[in-house]
C-alpha cells in the first residue's frame, strides 16, 4: 500500500467502510511510514473535535445559509442579500436530514481548516480539553465575581499565565476561567497556548502562542512580544502601543467596531494589519491612516505601507478559539463561509484548495453540500475547485449525493463524482469517471443503476 492508498484508507476507517484485508495492509504501512502515522493522528484529532460537541439545529440553520449567499456572490461583490439557489430537485428526506446534520459540523469544520496545516496535534488535543473548561454555563456561575473595572479573560487554550501589577513571579491562569484582571497585570502565553479576554472600556483582545501583553489602562494594551488582534466596541476605541525599539513609540488605535492585528518579531521589527476598518497610528510625531485591508511594516528606519493582506490566512491561528465556543456564532460561521468561498479564487485558490485536501473526509463534507445546494451560474471556478478536492477526499456518507452529482450540469463535477464513486465502492455501472463528460444513454442508465445500488443497500 502506498502513502495516497493509506491516507484514503483511513478516511475509509472513519467512516467504517474499510474492509478487513485493506485495514491489514493500513495497519502494515502504517508501521513503516511516519508520515502516515502522524497524518493519521491529525485526522483522528479532527474527527474528534468535530465530534465532541455539535452547534444547535439554529446554529446549523444560520451556518448553512452564511454559506450558501457567500458563495453564491459574484466575484466583483454581489449583495449579501442575494438569493439561495437550491437544486433543481428536492432532497430525499434522508439526505436532508443527514446534511442537516453535517452542516452541524460546517462550523467546527472550518474553525480548524487554516489550523490543520501549521498547528501540531498538541493544540488542537489542548482546544478539545479547554472546551469543557470554557462551558458557557460553567463560566457564567463565575462571572458574578468578576470585577467590572477589570480585564476578563474568557476563553484559553494550553498554558495561559498572569502577573499582578508590581508583582515579579507569574502564575497559571485557573481552569474554567473567568478571571479578572486589573489595569497594571500582565498576561503571557505559551507554546501552543491561546487566550482571548475582554476590556474594561469594550472590545475583545486575542493572544497568540508566546505572546505577552501589559494591561496598561482600561482602554490600552501594551504588546511586549508576540501576536495581538483587537477589536473596539461599537462606540468605543482600543489604545496599543506595540513594541520597545529605542526612539520609537508606534501606537495603534481601533475605533468603532474596527480591528487591527499587531505582532513584534524577535528583531522587535513590528507589523500591524488594518483587519476591518481604519487603524489610527501614530509613530512618534507622524500620523498615519491605515486603510481596512492594509499592512504596515515599522523598523528602526521609518515604515512602510503594503497594501493588501488575506484576513483568513493572516488570522488562522485564532480558529480554534473561535471552536471553544459550542454555538458557533456570527463571526465562526463567516469565517466558515469566506475559507469556502476562497476556493476559486485567482490569489488564494491553491492554498485554499490545498488545505481542503490536506483536511481529508471533514473537509469534503461541506464541499459535496456546495456541488449538491449551486447550479454553475457565477460559480464555475468554486465549483471546479470544489470537484478537485471530493475526487480525492469525499468518504462514504457521502455516497448518495455523489450519485446525484452524476447529473450535475458541469462536466468535470460528473467527472469527479464518478472518480469518488469508483474510489470508494469499485463500482462504475459500465462507466468509467473519464466518460462521464458526456450525458447520453449510457450515463443515464449508470445513474438509474446507482440508485438501484443505493436502494438495494437502504441508503435513498
Amino acid at each position: 500500500m502506498d502513502c495516497a492508498s493509506a491516507l484514503e484508507g483511513m478516511s475509509a476507517r472513519l467512516d467504517g467502510a474499510l474492509a478487513p484485508d485493506d485495514a491489514s495492509a493500513l495497519d502494515a504501512h502504517l508501521e513503516q511510514c511516519g508520515d502516515c502515522r502522524q497524518a493519521g493522528r491529525r485526522l483522528d484529532d479532527l474527527h474528534a473535535l468535530c465530534g465532541a460537541g455539535l452547534p444547535s439545529r439554529a446554529s446549523a440553520d444560520r451556518t448553512t445559509t452564511a454559506i450558501l449567499r457567500a458563495l453564491t456572490r459574484d466575484a466583483a461583490g454581489a449583495s449579501a442579500s442575494a438569493p439561495v439557489a437550491v437544486p433543481p430537485g428536492p432532497l430525499s428526506p434522508s439526505a436532508h436530514g443527514r446534511w442537516g446534520t453535517l452542516l452541524a459540523m460546517a462550523g467546527a469544520i472550518a474553525a480548524t481548516i487554516a489550523l490543520l496545516v501549521v498547528r501540531p496535534p498538541a493544540l488542537q488535543q489542548r482546544a478539545r480539553d479547554a472546551s469543557a473548561a470554557n462551558d458557557p454555563a460553567r463560566m457564567a456561575a463565575n462571572s458574578a465575581a468578576v470585577d467590572p473595572s477589570a480585564f476578563r479573560i474568557t476563553l484559553t487554550s494550553g498554558a495561559v499565565e498572569s502577573r499582578p501589577p508590581l508583582a515579579s513571579e507569574w502564575t497559571v491562569v485557573p481552569q474554567p476561567v473567568v478571571l479578572a484582571c486589573p489595569v497594571g497585570s500582565s498576561l503571557r502565553t505559551n507554546l501552543d497556548a491561546l487566550c482571548e479576554f475582554t476590556c474594561p472600556a469594550g472590545g475583545v483582545v486575542r493572544l497568540d502562542e508566546q505572546c505577552e501583553v501589559e494591561l496598561t489602562a482600561v482602554d490600552e494594551i501594551t504588546v511586549r512580544k508576540g501576536r495581538m488582534w483587537c477589536q473596539a466596541a461599537p462606540g468605543s476605541s482600543l489604545k496599543v502601543i506595540s513594541g520597545l525599539q529605542p526612539g520609537v513609540l508606534p501606537i495603534f488605535r481601533c475605533v468603532a467596531d474596527s480591528s487591527l492585528q499587531t505582532e513584534v518579531d524577535a528583531s522587535d521589527a513590528i507589523t500591524v494589519l488594518a483587519d476591518r476598518g481604519d487603524v489610527h497610528i501614530q509613530l512618534n510625531d507622524e500620523l498615519i491612516q491605515l486603510e481596512g485591508g492594509r499592512r504596515l511594516l515599522v523598523r528602526a528606519g521609518g515604515s512602510e505601507v503594503h497594501e493588501s493582506f488575506d484576513p483568513i490566512i493572516d488570522t488562522a491561528w485564532m480558529a480554534p478559539l473561535l471552536a471553544l465556543r459550542q454555538e458557533g456564532g456570527p463571526e465562526l460561521d463567516s469565517r466558515l463561509s469566506r475559507v469556502l468561498a476562497g476556493v476559486g479564487r485567482s490569489k488564494a485558490s491553491a492554498l485554499y484548495e490545498r488545505q481542503l485536501v490536506d483536511l481529508g473526509a471533514p473537509g469534503a463534507i461541506p464541499l459535496v453540500a456546495f456541488l449538491r445546494s449551486q447550479d454553475a451560474a457565477g460559480t464555475q471556478d468554486q465549483r471546479l475547485a470544489a470537484a478537485n478536492v471530493i475526487r480525492r477526499t469525499a468518504p462514504a456518507s457521502t455516497i448518495p449525493d455523489l450519485v446525484e452529482l452524476l447529473e450535475d450540469v458541469e462536466p468535470e463535477v460528473r467527472v469527479a463524482a464518478a472518480e469518488a464513486l469508483q474510489r470508494l465502492t469499485g463500482e462504475t455501472h459500465g462507466v468509467p469517471p473519464e466518460d462521464w463528460r458526456t450525458l447520453g444513454p449510457a450515463q443515464r442508465r449508470a445513474v438509474a443503476a446507482w440508485r438501484k445500488w443505493l436502494t438495494d443497500r437502504g441508503q435513498v
